[in-house]
């Protein structure tokens, strides 16, 4: 379960800063009138991806773990 909803924030997160990315394109990085330029368009979703993705698992598989051993020790009680 962590490791979905961290690859469906990871890849929200990245595609909302290779948005972001893609507007703020003053000096044509990113995309010029015909042509996208994925070489430096891709490393920012990834980069975005990877940091994003794992935080997110691991607060998440934190979180849950947590939650399943309070739960295991209220149950002995």
């Amino acid at each position: 379960m962590s490791l979905i909803i961290a690859f469906v924030l990871g890849l929200v997160g990245s595609l909302f800063m290779m948005y972001i990315a893609w507007q703020h394109n003053p000096q044509q990085e990113f995309h010029t009138e015909n042509l996208i330029h994925w070489n430096n368009l891709i490393p920012i979703g990834l980069s975005w991806f990877i940091a994003v993705s794992g935080a997110i698992f691991a607060f998440t598989f934190i979180l849950f773990s947590t939650l399943k051993f309070l739960n295991l020790a209220l149950k002995r009680k």
